[in-house]
């Protein structure tokens, strides 16, 4: 059996085709639903990485950024409905750090991330069972380890489009990219970044054998890493922090919780770094770079986030330490 038909088995899905990453994954996604359904709006989480941004600008759409839940840092369907127009033609859902999100039922087809909740379930399926397009993605810093991307789907007319999606860069670089004034700049830079983002699959056995082994580990990697977030959640349970709410069925990815402020952040972010804590902050929401709404929640929720590591390295005195340290900056918190 093939690593491609080994994935969609996993994954409960007809076909699949491993691309060089999950950016180029979502390249392909989109410019495959171009060609089946016609390309125009797609609605985001204003709460993810930038990379994201960088597969839909250059498969030519036009990125529109909604809101995320303040208890999850999922995408909040409210604010999907909110933003959806004429010209939405799909709606990304992301499961972030691991929080299962059920959003869905939008009227357009659901491009399902399951980058981050990878080995999740939800209901009587799996994370990236659902979307009328799937992308997952390997990497170190992933639940499954080795180099690679790869889009999943059930429909036998949009898996004719996904194979006939080139990498090749004469290809992409001939096709216009998204229009809005608003990512100009933004789009001469990605075109000099392009040919990292956007490129095939890497075959050499060695990868293949470690995105293999990964797999095989996936159960049990998703159940440590619950376990340990668990920990953290019950440990920091008492402190003036938000902590989100984790339900049966998420794989938390890394666990993240929030300060009641920016400047708390920063003073746990010290903290943590002082006591030699694998940890970091999060990148900004993408409207506070690229489209300022004083209505997105997600902007004044980003600075205040924390990640913790929870991976197969993070030991049990890790944990404790992380705890010890944030529990050190609670006077400073009180105060910032």
């Amino acid at each position: 059996m093939t690593l491609e038909a080994a994935i969609a088995q996993h994954m409960n899905r007809r076909y699949a085709r491993l691309v060089g990453r999950g950016t180029s994954a979502l390249y392909v996604a989109l410019r495959a639903l171009a060609a089946v359904k016609g390309a125009g709006e797609i609605i985001l989480p204003d709460l993810i990485c930038s990379t994201v941004l960088d597969g839909v600008l250059l498969a030519g759409w036009t990125p529109v950024l909604a809101d995320v839940t303040a208890d999850r840092y999922t995408l909040d369907s409210l604010s999907v409905q909110q933003h959806r127009t004429a010209r939405t033609r799909a709606v990304l859902v992301a499961h972030l750090f691991g929080h299962v999100s059920n959003a869905g039922g939008f009227g357009v087809p659901l491009i399902e991330d399951a980058i981050q909740g990878l080995g999740g379930t939800m209901g009587s399926g799996t994370v990236g069972s659902r979307g009328y397009l799937t992308l997952i993605s390997f990497d170190q810093t992933k639940m499954i380890g080795g180099r690679g991307g790869v889009v999943l789907t059930d429909d036998p007319i949009l898996w004719d489009a996904v194979q006939r999606v080139s990498l090749d860069p004469a290809e992409w670089l001939s096709k216009p990219l998204n229009e809005s004034a608003r990512y100009a700049a933004y789009r001469r830079q990605l075109a000099d970044m392009a040919s990292a983002l956007i490129r095939p699959f890497d075959a050499a056995p060695a990868n293949i054998a470690q995105i293999e082994a990964g797999w095989s580990r996936l159960a049990e990697n998703v159940r440590q890493r619950n376990e340990k977030a668990m920990w953290l959640h019950t440990a920091l349970a008492d402190l003036p922090l938000h902590l989100p709410k984790i339900r049966m069925g998420d794989a938390i990815w890394r666990y993240t919780f929030a300060a009641p402020s920016a400047a708390a952040a920063n003073w746990i972010a010290h903290s943590l770094q002082k006591a030699g804590v694998r940890g970091s902050r999060l990148y900004p929401a993408l409207s506070a770079t690229f489209a300022p709404d004083p209505a997105l929640r997600s902007t004044l929720i980003a600075p205040r986030l924390i990640n913790l590591m929870i991976d197969a390295e993070t030991s049990q005195a890790d944990l404790e330490r992380a705890a010890s340290a944030i529990r050190a900056a609670c006077p400073k918190i009180a105060t910032a």
